[in-house]
């Protein structure tokens, strides 16, 4: 029997509606949608922190055992193992005063001042300015090893610049050092040089040398003072006395004189230079008095063999050395030495080492460039003394290709071209 069923007439236009509404969504909705994105801006909000690494806006940060924060003086009171910290500056300190606004700190008890893990300064107490990087340091130790320097007062003027004042250095560390060059006044440049004047030197607390003032290279490995005093059967008695000397951290370089009972006097300035890898290199100049020196071309009547040292002679003696090196990137280099020498003997009576080194002591200048595939040489090479007998090269070129496949992976090439 057939009738009317409302339930499924019902179902029915709920369904016939569910698929007009989808019908009909794309179209009206889509209009929306397209004026909606037709018409939006993107928002521009503005970062938090316009530079993570602003140095301006940096903060002193304290860390102790205990903290305390003065809010009608705006400064921070550490007590107990603080730790000052900005910009890898740290101090360390039994007691600090810190304000954080102004990046100023008062120290006490057990002051150390690093650069990052390298030790500056040390105290008892220090006053001192992260923003201007100056500090007061009353009976302060400062470090620059291997070099150490003390004051009854030592003021950073400027990062790496102290001014001392009455005070010493040395090498020892040690509460009473062995030695020490005492002055009125000094002044560090951290890692390059130490200006003293009015120095005295103590041994064992005794004092045996005053000079009025002194340079005491700190870039290069040697005491800023050598004296080398002997006997030998080629120069009799001799007398060497050398003194560094530090420009700044690039440039240093040592002047030195000599005394030799049997030769003479002589003198010279080995200058040493290095700015990383735009130039690198020395400088040697030597000049000479030599009362017995060799006769270059000299026979032996006796036997007829040649023999210069068999006849000595009055004359001046020299060099000029010149060793330099640029590199312009990690695969190219150029290569320079200059040797001017009077004679082919000088090296061997007085610069035993370097001519031990190398007899041929030969002028020349190198460009070169390697990658992974070629190398490429270009070599010039001129005789700057008389006495030289290598060959002449004006220049030599040479291309080095190296093994590697030829058109195909089963034919390999390895060539060079001269």
């Amino acid at each position: 029997m057939s009738g009317w069923n409302p339930s499924s007439k019902l179902t029915g236009g709920v369904l016939t509606l569910v698929l007009l509404g989808l019908i009909a969504s794309p179209i009206s909705y889509s209009k929306d949608d397209s004026r909606a994105v037709a018409s939006a801006k993107p928002v521009v909000r503005d970062l938090p922190v316009k530079n993570i690494f602003d140095t301006q806006n940096a903060k002193v940060e304290a860390v102790a055992d205990s903290l305390e924060y003065q809010k009608d003086s705006g400064k921070l009171i550490a007590r107990g193992n603080a730790v000052i910290t900005y910009q890898g500056n740290r101090i360390l300190a039994d007691y600090a005063e810190v304000d954080t606004d102004a990046k100023t700190t008062y120290a006490k008890g057990h002051v150390m001042i690093f650069k990052g893990d390298v030790p500056m300064l040390q105290g008892k107490e220090v006053y001192y300015d992260f923003g201007k990087h100056t500090g007061s340091f009353p009976n302060a130790r400062a470090i620059s090893e291997p070099w150490f320097a003390r004051g009854e007062d030592i003021r950073q003027i400027r990062e790496g610049v102290d001014k001392i004042q009455k005070g010493g250095v040395t090498t020892c560390n040690l509460e009473k050092p062995h030695y020490e060059i005492r002055c009125k006044k000094a002044t560090l440049y951290t890692h390059e040089k130490l200006i003293m004047y009015s120095a005295t030197l103590y041994v064992l607390g005794k004092p045996v040398l005053w000079l009025p003032w002194m340079d005491v290279p700190l870039n290069w490995p040697s005491i800023p003072i050598q004296a080398q005093a002997g006997y030998s059967t080629q120069y009799g008695a001799y007398l060497r006395l050398t003194k560094g000397v530090t420009f700044n951290k690039h440039l240093w370089g040592n002047a030195f004189v000599d005394w030799r009972s049997l030769r003479g006097f002589g003198g010279g300035w080995n200058q040493h230079y290095n700015f990383e890898k735009y130039a690198k290199g020395s400088v040697k100049l030597y000049l000479t008095r030599d009362r017995h020196a060799p006769t270059p071309g000299y026979v032996n009547p006796a036997n007829g063999a040649a023999n210069p040292y068999a006849q000595r002679e009055d004359r001046l003696r020299g060099r000029v050395t010149w060793h330099h090196r640029t590199d312009i990137n990690e695969h190219t280099n150029v290569f320079l030495r200059y040797q001017r020498i009077s004679d082919a003997y000088l090296l061997k009576d007085f610069f035993e080492k370097e001519y031990r080194a190398e007899t041929q002591q030969h002028s020349f200048v190198t460009g070169t460039h390697n990658s992974e595939r070629y190398g490429t040489m270009v070599h010039l090479e001129k005789h700057m003394n008389s006495f030289e007998s290598d060959i002449e090269r004006m220049p030599e070129v040479r291309l080095d290709w190296k093994n590697q496949p030829f058109f195909t992976d089963k034919v390999f090439n390895e060539s060079r071209v001269q």
